[in-house]
């Protein structure tokens, strides 16, 4: 299956996988969903995360370092 680079191609995982991948916790990913900073479905009773949206939290988010003002 072929998709135009405009078509998004979502990247379902877990709950588990989507806290691996960005290094947080249950509260604070639950907090990012609620917060629409993370896109999630629920099937059939379970949590499935786009870990594309998780990727792109973290690409988006500010640089850290010792020459980024706090």
């Amino acid at each position: 299956m072929q998709h135009n680079d405009s078509e998004k191609v979502h990247r379902w995982g877990s709950r588990k996988e989507a806290m691996t991948r960005a290094r947080i916790g249950a509260t604070k990913l639950h907090e990012l969903i609620s917060q629409n900073r993370i896109r999630a479905r629920k099937l059939d009773g379970k949590t499935l995360v786009d870990l594309n949206s998780v990727d792109e939290l973290i690409e988006n988010s500010p640089a850290a370092g010792p020459n980024v003002s706090a």
